[in-house]
């Protein structure tokens, strides 16, 4: 039979345990979320490059840039 310290001891191990999981998964989700931030940025910039690009070689061209979420020249018209 487990004396009560012992109880109290078990009990205070499994939190322990409880919060470390948990601050691991947080830090897991974060490495996740880095990850997509940077994927992003990334292709901001070369968007950004593209666009540069095609005024550059097209100056005649009216080159516009397309907001996230907004239907532009790649989407499909129903």
């Amino acid at each position: 039979m487990c004396s009560r310290f012992e109880q109290q001891h078990k009990l205070k191990d499994a939190e322990k345990d409880k919060k470390l999981t948990d601050a691991l998964k947080q830090v897991d989700e974060l490495k996740r979320k880095m990850e997509q931030g940077s994927q992003q940025t990334q292709g901001d910039v070369l968007e950004l490059e593209l666009e540069g690009m095609f005024k550059r070689e097209f100056p005649f061209d009216v080159i516009e840039a397309v907001s996230t979420g907004v239907r532009g020249g790649d989407s499909s018209r129903p």
